[in-house]
């Protein structure tokens, strides 16, 4: 008797279908609140989008970022080749020309030359000829010094013209008179034109004999300096164009090898400096627009408190640390444009606002493709794409008429008395005042076109969150749709388990009915204590039908 009640009350119904309903009732809530939150995401954002006090923002936003953005530019636009010519304003000179001379690499090499010669060992680098005792020799640098101290890269390294010029590779011994006819030249430039210029020193030995002819001295005298004469021409006609090409191309490599190995360490070290430089002045007018913007939303705040203060300056170095990236980008943009500029100014040097422009350039195209690259943007249609860029763009083409301006505004200020005054890092106050002026005229300009576009695309952009909005609307409908009927079936599988339980228990109360009934007929000595038990059974079971009558009503 007492196994049969464990039975009955320990025995459930399988309740895994309605549990699966359970959970996919909570998914489905979730999934509700989840569309819904971003329903009052849009609409918040359709509020935001075109507010009325956005052109004062904008044009503020752009003064500023233009001022900056000169400032850094300004701060990083000498070049290395212009700071080495600014240290060296006078160019060649025929003291550094000498300087080279007395080098003591030139001076050992030169007398090493002349003991080659005594012992009859020394030949001719340019011809292939051996120089004789009584011959003259000179020893001649292959690539000229004046080509030597000229060259662009050199001064990019910052090498020592001598160090270079005095290698032994650019060291080639010749004979005197086809080193004075060389000249200045370099080996490629000399004999280039071989014809013509045979033609010429021929021509010039000519005239040179008729005026011994001339000349009121003895026939013997005319013979020996004609003979002279003509042992030069001969000397500088023995040029070997194969030998002098050659000598050339191992100076070349001995010298550019070095000059390039330095040229590209300093660029680097230049760039990186200028990187720093830039970040730098972004960084700090990025956290003096933020304090600034802080100031103003404390000083209109209804309640102003220290706490006030405290929490809106907390805003604005959040706000900072959030547009890291931006200024690091701002780096990037000017190590590249330090890198290129310096190519670019080796060139040309006349093109010396170049590097700036290319620093600018290189933001654009860098931010265009960052901003079409984004997974967030690919959504827009293509008119909004093509307005950002046109904002993009416009913002660097602005920003170089701001270079532009500020250096005429800077002309002009010149003028004035205590203008050329210098800030230290900064410039003058010519040049300071100069870049202010034309960021706040660029900055109004740009400002009032990046407007515009901002105007249309908010007006797209509105358009785009309409729609959004709606099928966030549909898609919560449907979403209830599915709730209801997900509901609806779990209210039918809860009640199906309640009527087959009840149905279960009743088949085991007539079970338990006919074996009360036959242990009463078999004993009747504990009659009173068997039907007490029954009677608190049946009260239990009872109270347990009417809990289930009434979860039963309370589905339906």
């Amino acid at each position: 008797m007492e196994n049969e009640l464990l039975v009955l009350n320990t025995e459930e119904v399988d309740e895994s279908q309605s549990l699966y309903y359970d959970e996919l009732e909570e998914l489905l809530e979730q999934q509700f609140e989840m569309e819904f939150s971003n329903l009052e995401s849009l609409q918040t954002e359709f509020k935001e989008i075109g507010s009325p006090d956005k052109l004062s923002e904008v044009i503020l936003d752009e003064i500023w970022n233009q001022f900056g953005n000169q400032i850094g530019l300004d701060m990083t636009s000498d070049t290395l080749l212009k700071q080495y010519n600014d240290k060296h304003p006078n160019g060649y000179t025929k003291e550094e020309g000498a300087k080279i001379m007395k080098d003591k690499r030139y001076t050992n090499a030169n007398n090493a030359m002349k003991e080659k010669q005594k012992s009859g060992n020394l030949k001719d680098e340019y011809t292939g000829k051996t120089l004789k005792i009584n011959d003259k020799a000179n020893l001649d640098h292959v690539i000229p010094r004046k080509q030597i101290f000229e060259n662009t890269w050199r001064k990019i390294a910052d090498i020592e013209t001598s160090d270079l010029a005095n290698k032994s590779e650019n060291l080639a011994a010749t004979n005197e008179s086809l080193n004075k006819s060389k000249g200045a030249k370099s080996n490629s430039e000399y004999i280039k034109d071989g014809e013509v210029r045979e033609k010429n020193l021929k021509e010039q030995v000519e005239r040179a004999n008729k005026k011994i002819d001339k000349m009121n001295i003895s026939d013997a005298e005319k013979r020996n300096l004609k003979a002279e004469n003509n042992k030069k021409l001969n000397d500088k006609l023995a040029a070997d164009s194969k030998k002098m090409l050659k000598a050339e191309k191992s100076a070349k490599k001995a010298m550019y090898k070095p000059i390039a190995k330095k040229a590209a360490v300093r660029m680097a070290n230049k760039a990186g400096k200028d990187a720093v430089k830039a970040m730098f002045v972004a960084a700090l007018f990025g956290m003096l627009k933020e304090i600034m913007n802080a100031l103003v939303r404390y000083f209109k705040a209804k309640k102003q408190s220290f706490d006030t203060f405290i929490e809106e300056m907390k805003k604005a170095l959040h706000s900072f640390f959030n547009k890291i990236k931006d200024f690091i980008k701002v780096g990037v943009d000017s190590f590249v444009g330090s890198i290129v500029g310096e190519i670019i100014g080796a060139i040309n040097q006349k093109l010396r606002r170049l590097p700036n422009m290319v620093k600018q350039v290189f933001g654009s195209i860098r931010e265009s493709i960052s901003y079409l690259s984004n997974p967030e943007n690919q959504s827009h249609s293509v008119e909004i794409k093509i307005a950002h860029i046109s904002k993009i763009i416009t913002s660097g083409l602005v920003a170089v008429g701001a270079m532009f301006l500020g250096e005429y505004f800077e002309q002009f200020l010149n003028k004035i008395p205590g203008m050329t005054f210098e800030i230290k890092l900064l410039g003058t106050l010519a040049n300071i005042l100069g870049m202010f002026l034309a960021s706040l005229l660029t900055g109004i300009l740009g400002a009032i076109i990046i407007n515009g576009l901002d105007g249309f695309i908010s007006r797209k952009l509105q358009d785009e969150n309409k729609k959004q909005q709606a099928d966030k609307k549909n898609e919560l409908l449907r979403i209830q749709d599915v709730q209801i009927f997900v509901a609806e079936q779990n209210v039918a599988v809860k009640r199906n388990d309640i009527f087959i339980k009840m149905a279960k228990n009743h088949q085991k109360l007539r079970e338990l009915l006919g074996n009360v009934q036959e242990e009463f007929s078999n004993s009747k000595i504990d009659f009173k204590h068997r039907l007490l038990a029954n009677e608190m059974y049946f009260d239990e079971k009872q109270s347990e039908l009417e809990e289930m009558q009434s979860a039963l009503n309370d589905l339906l």
